[in-house]
């Protein structure tokens, strides 16, 4: 191979310089709709879904957490809005199984209720 050769994706000499490291195991996504007063920020949700981030260290780690919609209309109560949520999480040692997963979610939307009074929409 010339000097001028390509190398990126060998990953072979190269310490660090710029090529992207791939997790071992595949990100989890989850979306979460919540409903809150219109009052409340989406930031706060944002902040207490972060919040469980230290609960689920063993298990995985939150990668995102972000807002994708926004709704406040027809078909919601009166002083109510929806905030939908993607949350990405990226396991720790192995796959996650299902209940795993469900569990991490319930601990997510108590967080949410627990700063915002916040319901999950069903």
């Amino acid at each position: 191979m010339g000097a001028g050769a390509a190398t990126a994706g060998t990953g072979s000499g190269d310490a660090g310089g710029g090529l992207l490291k791939l997790a071992a195991l595949q990100p989890v996504e989850r979306d979460f709709a919540f409903l809150v007063g219109t009052a409340v920020e989406s930031e706060k949700l944002v902040r207490a879904i972060r919040g469980v981030a230290k609960e689920i260290a063993a298990q995985a780690s939150i990668l995102s957490v972000a807002v994708f919609d926004v709704y406040d209309g027809k078909g919601l109560p009166e002083g109510h809005k929806s905030v939908a949520l993607a949350v990405r999480l990226q396991p720790a040692e192995r796959t996650l199984t299902e209940a795993e997963i469900d569990a991490i979610g319930q601990r997510m939307v108590a967080a949410a209720a627990k700063a915002t009074g916040a319901v999950l929409r069903g």
